[in-house]
């Protein structure tokens, strides 16, 4: 909730905005500690999920900029690794940029678009008691596909891991994921 200002209004203007708000209470997991517990992963795919129906509740409330993935993985991301793999000699087929674009595409038009929070890293999820108390950090929300939250917060706990751990993470993946089906919201898009 927001903190009043010294003049009782609930914001300061001053070619931004700025909200004074309570601090949540909690701390993001360690590293290995998220390891420490299948239920750690599992409370990450759900309370994104449950965050996730929160913003389908308030989407008509909420204005935020659009975003399209596949454009970005298009005329970026896949660009963007074509050139590493020639720099660094990387043994990856050219047919796989055509087919990814292929595929992807005909994918990213079937997937859910909503009011997602686009920065879910695993340090922007507050465990208090060994459960999720809430979420910080909420200045990139965009509309885009649902799927993009769970991912995002697995691959910032892969961008920390070191590499003899790499094996532990598809399984995280996994839990996240089979966290976020179990509560997310199937009677809207």
């Amino acid at each position: 909730m927001p903190i009043p200002t010294i003049d009782g209004q609930q914001f300061i203007e001053n070619e931004s905005l700025l909200i004074l708000k309570k601090g949540i209470e909690g701390e993001p997991l360690s590293i290995q500690t998220i390891f420490e517990k299948d239920t750690y992963a599992l409370a990450y795919g759900t309370a994104i999920a449950q965050l996730h129906n929160a913003f389908l509740d308030l989407d008509k409330q909420i204005l935020c900029d659009p975003a399209n993935v596949f454009e970005t993985v298009q005329k970026w991301a896949l660009p963007d690794v074509k050139k590493q793999t020639q720099q660094w000699s990387l043994n990856i087929p050219a047919t796989f940029f055509t087919n990814y674009l292929s595929v992807f595409g005909e994918l990213y038009s079937k997937l859910p678009v909503q009011i997602i929070h686009r920065d879910p890293n695993f340090e922007n999820i507050l465990f208090l008691n060994h459960k999720v108390n809430g979420f910080i950090d909420f200045d990139l929300v965009e509309k885009n596909i649902r799927l993009f939250d769970p991912c995002y917060c697995a691959t910032s706990i892969l961008s920390q891991m070191s590499s003899e751990h790499y094996d532990d993470w598809l399984p995280l993946l996994s839990l996240i994921l089979t966290g976020y089906d179990r509560k997310k919201s199937f009677n809207k898009s």
